[in-house]
């Protein structure tokens, strides 16, 4: 036998990892970002630990706070990291400034550890004003090269108000209302006017107007504005004084249409006023974020979690396509009420929807097995929220190419994975997610992905299996019947547990034309298709054919001169419930036993991914067809047994023993 060469191509991904490896190290710092108190009051600061630098057993570092502000109390190290440590202590080395140190041969400190250091205790002295900084700094063994950050403090009077504006995200294009706060509780301080201006990015946002419907200035009537484009002047009177705390008036601004996603802008005070100054007015600031949503998940078969790709996931009007692995992501959503839904079409498969698939839903009716909710899904191909033999008898025409389509009209359907699919409720199950609003990211919207028809659940995951013993198909001697009429029966012996099969033939005699066929034996459903010079026939049974012969009966039309050897039958595929297999042939109609031993070269030649190897034998004899490697090694044998004289044909479908594909190159 001449060398053939199997031209096979494989997209291999190389996927580089790199790691970035960072130092890990501790962080000390105040607990607070800011103290605020009053002349006379006394507070605590606690020193705050955390992060994952090295075992602590021995620190130092200094404390540095506002002295001209306040007085040092004293320190305690009850309940903390150093409760238990041999020694620890605050020494005051100058003004403003405290030596934290400690040492200890048990109870070190691991890394991954948080807590406190120390509670710093300090009184503000009378007559203080504005503010200042508490800082750690020259840390000493084990803390070195810790971070750290600052706090502030700062002197509160009795009779000052924070209005603050909140830190708010929202989308470009959209009107957002901003909350004005005041912090503090205004009742009884005589508050009865304010005035403040805000000012703002127009890149990002613009002021357009304002609202106090719900806020403690709710019965305010008089409340005027002016904007800019960059600016905002808010001012109000009332009758009655304000009282209680929260928000005090809205703003309305417009999100810049053109504005990024990540996008910023201050949102500060120029002034803030409250009556003529009394109670004093101190402003926080606020940031704008320009944020838009996303919606992102996994989408994967009901059967082995095999990602599912190229599936169309839809959010009104804009969709996102499935990748290798099965993700999807939809960004730069705007806030709004959406529909999440997914669509598939085609990506199915030779051998996934089966004549096997047709049996478990005749055995299934039949009461012989029970089906879970997802593949009572799959099998009903009609949609009409019930499983039949007649659900059977169209996976069985899709699966020869008499129908191309169910009548439920799609190929696939998807289910979010956050519905529970039981026998209950498995003809009425969304197959989509409703939004009303979507104000947020929403990550994990994985949908269970189904294909009609795939009862067994195979779909991408059946590898073909060989055997030598499984079916005999015998084709009987031609009868001929009226009007130039060919009838060709055929017997397949099953051997096996087996209660379905396909089978596809294929004859290239101009002279015939195939006409019908039928299939004898009762109690299994049947199908047949012929599309050129193909046939494909298949069958199912809700009991095993296991020692049953099936009757096949093949009619052809002879349309042209020739004789009846001329018409020459093929067997190309025998699939028997979800195997593959090599059927043992024999024939009543061959032509004379040939005279000699030959093997001929393979067609096609070279292949992808299947090629036909012929031979002819003059005598019975013991057989045995072995596709070899240049090394010598054995790859796949396709038959091993006894045979009649005659000729036989062999598929190789470039696969070894195992099923798994064979390399490109030649073998013999």
């Amino acid at each position: 036998m001449k060398s053939s060469k199997v031209l096979i191509f494989a997209a291999l991904s190389l996927i580089s990892l790199f790691t970035a490896f960072a130092w890990a190290a501790w962080d000390v710092s105040p607990s607070q970002n800011l103290y605020e108190h009053a002349p006379g009051e006394t507070f605590t600061v606690e020193v705050a630990l955390s992060g994952d630098g090295d075992t602590i057993d021995a620190f130092g570092f200094d404390f540095q706070y506002p002295s001209d502000l306040l007085q040092y109390d004293g320190a305690d190290f009850s309940g903390t990291l150093l409760d238990a440590w041999m020694y620890k202590q605050v020494n005051e080395t100058s003004a403003g400034n405290l030596r934290v140190a400690g040492f200890t041969t048990s109870g070190q400190i691991n890394s991954g550890s948080s807590g406190t250091l120390v509670k710093l205790t300090f009184t503000v002295k009378a007559g203080a004003s504005g503010e200042g900084q508490f800082m750690i700094s020259n840390f000493t063994d084990d803390l070195l090269g810790s971070t750290t950050s600052p706090a502030t403090f700062r002197v509160s009077q009795a009779n000052q108000v924070h209005i603050c504006v909140s830190d708010t995200n929202g989308a470009p294009g959209e009107q957002i209302k901003v909350p004005v706060h005041v912090l503090e509780d205004v009742t009884g301080k005589g508050i009865l006017s304010f005035q403040f201006e805000l000012q703002v990015d127009t890149a990002v946002i613009r002021p357009i107007g304002v609202d106090n419907s719900g806020t403690i200035s709710s019965a305010w009537q008089n409340i005027s504005y002016s904007t800019t484009d960059s600016s905002i002047i808010v001012g109000s009177v009332g009758i009655n004084e304000l009282s209680g705390k929260g928000v005090l008036i809205y703003i309305t601004f417009q999100v810049n249409a053109s504005a990024q996603d990540g996008d910023t802008s201050a949102m500060h005070f120029i002034s803030a006023l409250f009556n003529e100054g009394d109670p004093l007015a101190i402003p926080c600031d606020g940031t704008f974020f320009v944020e838009t949503l996303t919606v992102s998940g996994n989408l994967h078969y009901f059967t082995g979690a095999k990602p599912i790709d190229s599936a169309v996931v839809e959010l009104d009007g804009m969709q996102a396509i499935s990748s290798a692995t099965g993700d999807y992501e939809i960004d730069n959503i705007l806030p709004g009420s959406y529909v999440l839904r997914v669509k598939k079409q085609g990506g199915i498969g030779a051998n996934v929807i089966s004549p096997f698939d047709a049996a478990k839903v005749l055995q299934y009716a039949a009461g012989l097995i029970s089906l879970t909710p997802m593949q009572l899904i799959a099998a009903d191909v009609t949609g009409n929220a019930h499983v039949t033999p007649y659900d059977a008898s169209l996976i069985l025409q899709y699966s020869v190419h008499i129908i191309d389509q169910f009548p439920i009209g799609k190929d696939w359907v998807f289910i979010p994975d956050e519905v529970t699919i039981t026998e209950d409720n498995w003809t009425s199950f969304p197959d989509s997610i409703v939004y009303d609003p979507l104000n947020s990211d929403m990550p994990d919207q994985d949908f269970t992905g189904i294909l009609y028809g795939d009862v067994t659940g195979n779909w991408t995951l059946l590898k073909s299996k060989s055997g030598f013993s499984n079916a005999r198909i015998a084709i009987e001697a031609i009868q001929r019947g009226d009007k130039n009429q060919l009838i060709i029966p055929i017997k397949l012996e099953i051997i096996g547990d087996v209660v379905s099969g396909e089978m596809n033939l294929h004859f290239n005699s101009p002279q015939f034309e195939f006409i019908s066929a039928k299939l004898a034996n009762e109690n299994v459903i049947f199908a047949a298709n012929c599309q050129r010079n193909e046939l494909s026939f298949a069958f199912a049974s809700a009991k095993s054919l296991s020692g049953k012969t099936l009757q096949l009966e093949i009619v052809f039309q002879k349309t042209g001169k020739g004789n009846d050897s001329s018409l020459d039958l093929q067997i190309q595929r025998l699939l028997l419930d979800d195997r593959q297999v090599n059927a043992e042939m024999s024939s009543r109609n061959q032509p004379a036993a040939p005279n000699s031993f030959q093997l001929y070269q393979n067609y096609p030649n070279p292949f992808n991914p299947e090629t036909e190897i012929s031979y002819q034998l003059p005598e019975d004899i013991q057989v045995e067809l072995t596709i070899f490697n240049l090394q010598g090694q054995r790859i796949k044998t396709l038959f091993s047994g006894k045979q009649s004289a005659g000729s036989y044909r062999f598929k190789w479908n470039a696969v070894d023993e195992s099923g798994n594909p064979a390399a490109s190159g030649v073998y013999l």
